[in-house]
């Protein structure tokens, strides 16, 4: 069966939670040409993100300044050595790629496999869940809990790669898929849908886009796809909403780019966790913000945001990929790990090669 089937049998049976929309029966049209380099940009852009982030992830902002200072490298192992290391959202990024790569195509049982029986750095309560369903016998597709955190959103991306030369298949049901795995939730698979289409643009350009176009092109996915409307946010100053996500956005991002915030301003105001209605909304101010500089942006996410490490990975993706390779420093390079597990020290930039075989 393949995916375009499934998923149709899937939305007949209200088993996913996302919008139908003419988009799921308009795949993209493949890029006749890609720079290699913003797909090392993209993967590695986002381990880059993670391994700075992930040893001081879920501290608050203020609190981490005054036990590290500014980061701007990383940060010291058990061992004293300063070396990006994983954590999960790096493994289930590169897992999912391994997959692609063995497959050809995204096929999602193969890939719900995958993460199953392996050790996971930082495991998330929802993915965890999952992890259970899978065990007890369930099907993948109905292992996902109905979440709204962002473990979804932070390993999508490679689910571009096997769209980029070829017009087979059909990148939206892909991501919708592949979301829905582990967050089968309308916010979760909706941001997946618009993560994957701002990457799809931005590696057709030149340099970044004005800043409101981050925000606008990320809420004109979400209101294609987003059919729950009934979501509230964590935060007190917001307190009292009730709606979608794209709606909040358009709430609260506008306001606090208008008010011209910082990005540690403006994220505390939101908070910066691991909810949907917290991560996005810093993912797009920090592109709004810093989106022409790859550096400036992820040191602002590591510094700035509590749940960091997932979200400078996400805005190094993104970064990466418009980029490309070339503007990732080199001193974050020569000193990430490129581990997926304990040990296996530079098995990323070994899997990284093989992609090349997605530009032919």
């Amino acid at each position: 069966m393949n995916n375009k089937t499934t998923f149709e049998e899937l939305f007949k049976a209200g088993k996913i939670n996302i919008k139908n929309s003419e988009l799921f029966n308009t795949p993209v049209k493949s890029k006749e040409k890609i720079d290699f380099g913003r797909i090392e940009g993209m993967i590695l852009g986002a381990a880059v993100g993670d391994g700075l982030g992930n040893t001081s992830e879920s501290m608050q902002p203020a609190d981490r300044r005054i036990k590290h200072g500014e980061i701007i490298d990383y940060l010291a192992d058990k061992n004293g050595e300063k070396k990006g290391l994983p954590s999960d959202d790096t493994q289930f990024s590169i897992w999912t790629l391994e997959q692609i790569l063995k497959d050809g195509s995204y096929i999602p049982e193969n890939v719900a496999a995958a993460f199953n029986g392996k050790k996971i750095f930082g495991l998330g309560k929802t993915v965890k869940e999952f992890l259970i369903n899978c065990k007890k016998g369930k099907k993948w597709y109905e292992s996902g809990p109905d979440s709204a955190g962002n473990g979804s959103l932070m390993r999508i991306s490679p689910i571009i790669l096997p769209h980029l030369k070829t017009n087979e298949g059909n990148l939206w049901i892909d991501t919708a898929l592949c979301s829905m795995t582990t967050h089968n939730d309308s916010a979760a698979i909706a941001s997946c849908l618009a993560l994957l289409n701002l990457i799809w643009n931005v590696m057709d350009m030149d340099k970044a886009p004005e800043p409101l176009y981050w925000l606008e092109k990320f809420i004109e996915i979400l209101k294609e796809f987003e059919i729950r409307e009934d979501y509230n946010p964590r935060c007190i100053p917001n307190i009292g909403y009730r709606g979608t996500l794209w709606g909040y956005l358009d709430r609260v991002v506008r306001t606090a780019y208008n008010e011209e915030l910082s990005v540690l301003d403006a994220c505390n105001r939101w908070y910066s966790g691991e909810y949907l209605f917290e991560t996005v909304p810093c993912v797009i101010y920090i592109l709004m913000k810093h989106g022409d500089n790859f550096e400036n942006a992820v040191i602002r996410a590591v510094n700035d945001t509590k749940d960091n490490d997932t979200i400078a990975a996400i805005v190094g993706s993104v970064l990466g990929a418009l980029h490309g390779r070339a503007s990732i420093p080199q001193r974050w390079l020569d000193n990430l790990s490129g581990r997926t597990g304990d040990s296996d020290d530079g098995r990323i930039f070994e899997i990284l090669k093989s992609t090349e075989k997605f530009l032919i």
